[in-house]
């Protein structure tokens, strides 16, 4: 369906119609007969009827005003319909400004848009209250036959509600109609403008549109300039005014006064912000010509990342006087409510105050609008103008977008720092923000200061040595206190170079001074080891070790303590010292398969093979135990009274593998399986 067709029901019109059908049929020829103007005059009559029934007066007279709004709406119908066909012709457009002409088009369809949405709301009221006093006829209808049925004469009353019901829905048919001219009218007019602005030439911006721009913004500078000095005059006139002795005042004259000072301070701010608005549509308008003549990605990146912050704060602005605005409304109604101790004049100048307001707060939401507007317009054209682009400017805009987003990440703002400084002898403090790239370039100049600073080091020891004779032991004495030095001073240098200041670091060295009190002794005891056990690595992540009674898997190794996670599943914090002051015995350092033994005797009669093949059998059936390598089971030693076998299998040392509990099953296992091949096993 066409956007701009009007959107009525075809179903619920038939239906209405069908109702209205039957309910014309239905009713008496009286109630219905004779023409507008014969039906007006026979009421007309009836009221001024000295015997006219009081209580069907007001039913009467219901119908006459409405009949007469019928003939009205006839008589004007056709002029009605032929205004609403036409539209305003659209400004000359002037080929040496292209762009302008294409604003304006859109601007154009923007108002038809706006006009056309309203329309539409009002023929949905329309069509809903026509079928609503359709149906009240068709229910009237019936009551009025039932009772002609019955009585061979119709009601009076329910004759007159139908009479009404029928003109309120052939008025309601023609107000209909003329929506329904109104929005073809609105429908030609748009597909004249989308061909005009589809017929224009694809011109880039010009010199002209620029200078055309520049004129009308500052025309309306100086207007809203002089705007704002009247204004100003206006409020402290009525300052002045409201400045009168308390004895002569009154509490109404008082709300008065403070109603016009605040109609005075609202045109005063919003004619201030329509010219903060004229700078920024100044800024707008240099963006869309410059992206227009040039395509430059960079700007239409800045456009699209600029558009919901500032679209954002106008809608907000907008939001707030439409608040505003309906307050003031509310305002206005109850005023109308005025005390019989209020003089004329008195209200009138409360009444007219608060109009004034809500004026200026129409205007200033129409002010928000046309900026709106006026950003939509542009990003649609932005956007078309995106989606034509060749790969290679495709290429170029997602460049610029990761461009401006790495500046952005790079000026993000971590926090601030409050420094005091000193501005001709006058101590001030101002706020330094510690920014990510400042955090990145603080490192980077330190890397490159430490390496000049070893070199020089190294340079200038060499030089004493071949100047002085100096042995090896001084020299490197000599250089790492001048590599010291030189970092120090690298330290701080690449601190100010990033713009970093030293009160950043100032609750470090509090720490530092507060935990030197508690022991940090200890402390850097751990972070040391911590650091020789990440070089030396004498053990890793996952492998199985035994300090003193503990054992179980490395789980973490971190500068002051390590993580243990022994069979049972508990975790065990220990300090990093006791792994370097400790024996450590790393069970899994190069392989995490771990041989263990069994050792069995039975009855010196029992047979050797047979129990060397049940207790291999046995180990294999075990599911922890490895296959590979295979479990062997060996006959150590004999004599008259027994036998001894030693079994060994292989375990895959994990955290959650306890070597007792394996043990244990294999014992049970080996138990059962001696009493069914029924050997003895030896006597203690």
């Amino acid at each position: 369906m066409n956007r701009y067709s009007p959107l009525t029901s075809a179903t619920s019109r038939w239906l209405a119609f069908a109702l209205w059908l039957t309910a014309a049929f239905s009713l008496p020829a009286h109630a219905i007969g004779g023409s507008l103007q014969d039906q007006i005059d026979a009421l007309h009559r009836a009221l001024q009827a000295p015997d006219a029934d009081s209580d069907l007066l007001p039913l009467r007279g219901q119908l006459l005003i409405s009949l007469e709004r019928r003939r009205d709406l006839a008589r004007t119908q056709a002029t009605d319909v032929q205004r609403l066909s036409t539209w305003l012709p659209s400004e000359s457009a002037d080929p040496n400004t292209p762009s302008r002409n294409r604003d304006a088009l859109r601007r154009e369809l923007q108002l038809l848009d706006a006009v056309w949405q309203g329309s539409q709301q009002r023929l949905t009221l329309l069509t809903d209250d026509r079928e609503a006093a359709a149906q009240q006829l068709a229910a009237l209808a019936g009551q009025l036959r039932q009772v002609s049925d019955s009585e061979g004469s119709s009601d009076t009353r329910t004759g007159l509600l139908a009479r009404i019901a029928e003109s309120t829905t052939a008025e309601l048919d023609q107000l209909i109609d003329l929506v329904s001219a109104q929005q073809r009218a609105l429908n030609n007019r748009r597909e004249q403008v989308m061909a005009t602005l589809a017929a224009l030439p694809a011109l880039a911006a010009s010199e002209a549109d620029a200078t055309s721009l520049q004129a009308e913004l500052d025309l309306r500078s100086a207007n809203l300039a002089e705007n704002l000095s009247r204004l100003t005059a206006e409020r402290e006139r009525v300052e002045a005014e409201s400045n009168v002795p308390a004895e002569q005042s009154t509490p109404f004259s008082a709300a008065i006064s403070k109603e016009q000072l605040a109609a005075a301070d609202l045109g005063i701010e919003l004619c201030r912000e329509a010219i903060a608005n004229i700078a920024l549509e100044r800024d707008i308008w240099r963006m869309a010509l410059h992206f227009e003549k040039t395509h430059d990605a960079v700007t239409l990146v800045e456009a699209r990342q600029y558009r919901p912050t500032l679209t954002a704060r106008l809608t907000r602005r907008r939001d707030f006087l439409e608040e505003l605005a309906s307050t003031l409304l509310i305002r206005i109604e109850h005023a109308t409510q005025r005390g019989p101790s209020i003089a004329d004049d008195q209200y009138s100048a409360l009444h007219a105050a608060l109009a004034l307001q809500l004026s200026r707060a129409q205007a200033g939401i129409q002010e928000q609008q046309r900026l709106l507007d006026l950003i939509a317009r542009l990003r649609d054209d932005f956007e078309q103008r995106a989606m034509n682009m060749s790969w290679s400017d495709r290429l170029a805009t997602a460049s610029a977008t990761a461009q401006i987003w790495i500046g952005q990440l790079w000026d993000l703002e971590l926090f601030a720092v409050a420094e005091t400084v000193d501005l001709q002898g006058r101590k001030t403090v101002v706020a330094k923000s510690i920014t990510v790239g400042k955090i990145i370039k603080a490192p980077l100049l330190l890397l490159f200061g430490l390496f000049a600073s070893r070199r020089v080091a190294a340079w200038l020891t060499l030089w004493l040595q071949r100047r002085s004779r100096l042995d090896d032991g001084r020299a490197r004495l000599i250089q790492r206190w001048v590599y010291s030095v030189l970092a120090g001073i690298c330290a701080l240098a690449s601190l100010a170079l990033a713009g970093i200041p030293l009160a950043a670091f100032a609750f470090i060295g509090g720490a530092v001074a507060i935990g030197a009190g508690f022991g940090m002794q200890t402390l850097f005891k751990n972070l040391i080891s911590g650091i020789l056990i990440l070089i030396e690595r004498p053990f890793r992540l996952g492998d199985v070790i035994e300090v003193g009674s503990l054992r179980g898997a490395v789980m973490d190794i971190d500068l002051r303590a390590s993580v243990i996670r022994d069979g049972d599943g508990a975790e065990t914090l220990i300090p990093n010292s006791i792994l370097v002051e400790s024996q450590v015995k790393n069970i899994t350092h190069r392989s995490s398969v771990l041989r263990h033994s069994l050792r069995i005797r039975v009855a010196a009669e029992a047979d050797s093979r047979q129990v060397e093949t049940l207790l291999e059998q046995i180990a294999r059936r075990h599911g922890l135990v490895l296959k590979e390598p295979n479990p062997q089971v060996y006959l150590e030693a004999f004599d008259q009274h027994s036998q001894s076998f030693a079994l060994h299998f292989w375990l895959a040392q994990h955290a959650f593998v306890d070597p007792r509990r394996i043990a244990s099953d294999l014992q049970l296992m080996i138990l059962g399986g001696l009493n069914e091949a029924q050997i003895r096993p030896a006597a203690a």
